[in-house]
């Protein structure tokens, strides 16, 4: 029992253990997924951006690519930092992936600073090398790797997490089956030591009545310190009686004897006296 209870407990520090464990998992696998959607979103909205700002060089056109420059490095960071920390088996394939958007990043900067310096006819020329469809071919392809790691390490904690769960739950319930029938064993024994207790305690108070002195009281509802109590008074007075009488004093009377009680008390100690 003692054995089920520790193992009890140890299962439900485990399992807290693995809610944390498996919270920051699929936290990491957020980050990882969220990255990856995000790089591709700053490409497209670097090129539509570039594709706008070639046509029309207004500062407005711009502006999805002046944004996709100020984040994409960073994400490109957390995504690093994230699947450095989980072991990502293919890192030489990220690395790739990343140089490749990294040199399209730079290539469209190159166009900006053409069509800003009015020489736009090199930055359609840099364009139409369609260099955004060869940094996204290694891109693509570490995003379907990733895709398949981050999914197995997502299936492996939720299936560590319901065995740690499961694991819990049997032993709570083995502990309640035989924690139970001992919890009524227990209350039986209790119940029956407080009979027993009850039962010797009306075998006093009979004695007491029988052999010392009756004082024709109700006794259905005595409980222990007033058995004790009367049988201690009873003897108290037993043994002032005899002195009274040793000393000459015949006329003396058992306090609480009359017509009534006296009846009664033939062959106890107080009617003999």
């Amino acid at each position: 029992m003692i054995g089920l209870i520790v193992a009890s407990v140890s299962l439900n520090f485990y399992s807290r253990h693995l809610v944390i464990k498996h919270n920051e998992t699929i936290e990491e696998i957020r980050q990882v997924r969220d990255g990856v959607a995000s790089t591709l979103t700053w490409v497209s909205f670097s090129d539509v951006g570039v594709r706008g700002y070639i046509l029309e060089p207004k500062q407005q056109f711009l502006n999805p690519y002046l944004l996709a420059k100020a984040e994409y490095q960073g994400t490109l960071d957390t995504l690093t930092l994230y699947l450095t920390k989980q072991e990502y088996s293919n890192m030489d394939l990220f690395i790739e992936a990343r140089n490749a958007v990294e040199e399209y990043m730079d290539l469209l900067e190159q166009m900006v600073e053409l069509t800003a310096s009015e020489r736009t006819p090199e930055a359609v020329g840099l364009f139409k090398q369609d260099a955004g469809a060869e940094a996204l071919m290694p891109y693509l392809t570490f995003r379907e790797d990733v895709a398949v790691f981050e999914k197995n390490i997502e299936e492996a904690s939720n299936q560590s997490y319901q065995n740690a769960l499961q694991a819990t739950l049997f032993v709570q319930l083995l502990l309640a089956g035989i924690g139970i029938p001992i919890l009524f064993i227990a209350i039986f024994r209790i119940n029956r030591n407080r009979n027993q207790r009850y039962q010797l305690f009306q075998q006093l108070d009979e004695s007491n009545r029988q052999y010392v002195f009756n004082d024709s009281s109700d006794n259905e509802e005595l409980d222990a310190t007033t058995v004790i109590d009367k049988l201690i008074t009873n003897l108290k007075q037993a043994t002032n009686f005899i002195q009274q009488i040793a000393q000459g004093n015949y006329a003396t009377d058992w306090e609480g004897m009359t017509e009534e009680t006296r009846s009664v008390n033939q062959g106890s100690m107080a009617g003999e006296l």
